[in-house]
């Protein structure tokens, strides 16, 4: 049950960022070019208004509602899921396509705003324009037409953005050529010695570490390093439970009253719901707080050790409970990690070591390859990266730690027979072990090139264009107001 808890909440997570992209979209206004005390952010010459904000996170307080059942959120669990900072970032995203609305020239017209008002479902009565439902709507969320049309005009806009930038055209020969330069590749495995993995595997002995504490500011150095992993270290609260999962109150209550320690297993394997229960007794092993609803976190959290929960409602159904065991939360104290924080402080300083050993795990690395052996052992061993079974060609290098460059020097060479080759960085050394594409499918109708290099094209024009619009506007945010 952990897991589809967990995997809820994700889908959560998944519901209220699409959600509140919707909200942001549909309540984003085009703004006067000057700023009020009301302003709780400038992008550019777009202006996010204490209003526009507000509801933006009333939107997401609402969505994120669900983590409780549909209960209000606190103001701690506000701040814990940051859902001030998530709205403020989402709709300075959004200034920032108006910007770029504004420097290419998007600007519906009268007829288009009027169009879009009139056919949103809310303002319909029997499938027609309601005028009077259009102005009770616009009342009861404190607009007045004129404002409701500016902000229809911002989704207009918006919506022009994004259409602008989801279709990159391709051409019928384009999409040709890239089917035959895709042909011109070569299969690849790619291993990487990075100097971060080998600076583990350096040893430092316990004299050194006397040594180095000897000096106060190396003592000092170990305490940062430890407050700023403390979190890390720290031991949470934890229990190991079993439940059984019911869809019905009823049968939940019939359940509990013939319950206890002895016969729990036997009714967790015959009623419970949750399909890994119904194999293990409805074991749930140990878990932390925070890693279940916070329904089962309240009830479970709250009980002591041997004792069966009274039945309990969450999204998933009705629960009953046995704590099995309990583990106190531990607290990481400077002093057991002090010896730790010195080795790795140490490490650190030991470059000329940590850079031999880059080279000896490098050479047996290629030595491996070189006899058509793939070295498995010492990925696992020294923790290496690897990517194996990969296919370079001239035009795609995103999944690859591999330059421009590098990539041309092992496609140009690999068609004069070299197969092996070695690059050094700074921080790490790459191994490429190449060989001839197998035989493939036949390629793909021409129409399916195009639309998927449109919609890859497409991606590498927004992360083009989202990137130059934050170097180059300006954003100001009013904290006070927030």
């Amino acid at each position: 049950m952990s897991g589809d808890f967990q995997k809820k909440t994700s889908g959560i997570i998944v519901s209220f960022i699409l959600g509140l992209l919707i909200i942001s979209f549909m309540f984003s206004g085009f703004q006067s070019q000057n700023g009020t005390a009301d302003t709780v952010a400038t992008v550019g010459s777009e202006f996010i208004r204490a209003n526009e904000y507000r509801r933006a996170l009333d939107q997401q307080i609402k969505m994120y509602s669900q983590f409780t059942g549909g209960k209000s959120l606190t103001n701690k669990q506000i701040k814990r899921f940051g859902i001030r900072k998530n709205t403020i970032g989402s709709l300075v995203n959004q200034k920032l396509q108006l910007t770029l609305a504004n420097e290419v020239g998007i600007s519906p017209s009268e007829q288009a705003i009027r169009d879009e008002i009139k056919n949103l479902p809310y303002f319909l009565t029997n499938k027609k324009f309601d005028i009077t439902k259009y102005k009770q709507l616009l009342s009861a969320n404190s607009l007045t037409p004129s404002t409701f049309e500016q902000e229809i005009k911002g989704t207009l806009r918006l919506k022009s953005v994004a259409s602008l930038l989801n279709s990159f055209p391709i051409s019928s020969s384009f999409a040709k050529d890239f089917s035959l330069f895709k042909k011109m590749g070569v299969a690849a495995s790619i291993i990487t010695v990075t100097q971060s993995a080998m600076l583990k595997r350096v040893h430092v002995s316990s004299s050194e570490v006397t040594t180095y504490f000897k000096k106060e500011a190396n003592l000092a150095r170990a305490k940062a390093l430890f407050k700023s992993k403390k979190s890390i270290l720290d031991i949470r609260r934890s229990v190991q439970a079993s439940h059984i999962l019911v869809k019905e109150e009823d049968l939940a209550k019939k359940i509990f009253k013939k319950l206890n320690s002895g016969n729990f297993k036997k009714f967790a394997s015959k009623h419970t719901i949750d399909p890994s229960g119904k194999k293990n007794g409805g074991s749930l092993n140990w878990f932390s707080e925070g890693k279940m609803v916070p329904e089962f976190d309240k009830i479970v959290f709250s009980m002591k050790k041997g004792s069966i929960s009274k039945p309990f409602k969450s999204q998933f159904g009705w629960h009953i409970v046995y704590l099995t065991g309990i583990k106190p939360q531990k607290l990481a104290a400077f002093e057991k990690y002090k010896k730790q924080m010195g080795i790795e402080l140490i490490q650190k300083n030991k470059k000329d070591e940590v850079k031999a050993l880059v080279e000896s795990i490098s050479s047996k690395v290629f030595q491996k390859l070189s006899i058509n052996q793939y070295p498995t052992k010492l990925i696992k061993k020294f923790s290496l990266t690897s990517d194996r079974n990969i296919t370079l060609n001239p035009l795609e290098n995103s999944i690859t730690k591999l330059s421009d460059s590098q990539l041309s020097e092992v496609l140009r060479a690999s068609q004069n027979g070299k197969r092996i080759f070695t690059f050094k960085t700074p921080i790490a050394t790459i191994i490429v072990k190449t060989s001839p594409l197998k035989a493939t499918d036949p390629a793909a109708a021409p129409k399916e090139v195009r639309k998927t290099l449109s919609a890859q094209y497409s991606r590498l024009l927004q992360a083009a264009f989202t990137k130059r619009l934050r170097q180059d506007t300006k954003v100001t945010i009013n904290s006070q107001l927030l």
